[in-house]
């Protein structure tokens, strides 16, 4: 299942930030999960939760993309 979110935070120097998507809590991303880009604040990214991280137990993005505006979302939260 994918989700589609705002990066909200980006610690360039440590490769990861969180992603906040609604109906989840913040989401952990990091650098080496984003697919042929590097995450900056305010970019709109599809995403699948994958298992936990290291940092906080949170669920973590894996599969991060910048997100297609063109194409319709099935729904607010998830992306066909």
């Amino acid at each position: 299942m994918n989700y589609v979110g705002t990066i909200v935070r980006f610690l360039e120097h440590k490769g990861y930030g969180f992603i906040q998507s609604p109906n989840l809590p913040d989401v952990f991303v990091h650098v080496l999960n984003c697919c042929d880009f590097r995450p900056e604040p305010g970019q709109v990214v599809e995403f699948e939760l994958g298992a936990p991280s290291r940092i906080g137990q949170r669920k973590q993005a894996v599969n991060v993309r910048l997100f297609n505006l063109l194409r319709p979302a099935s729904t607010a939260n998830e992306v066909a």
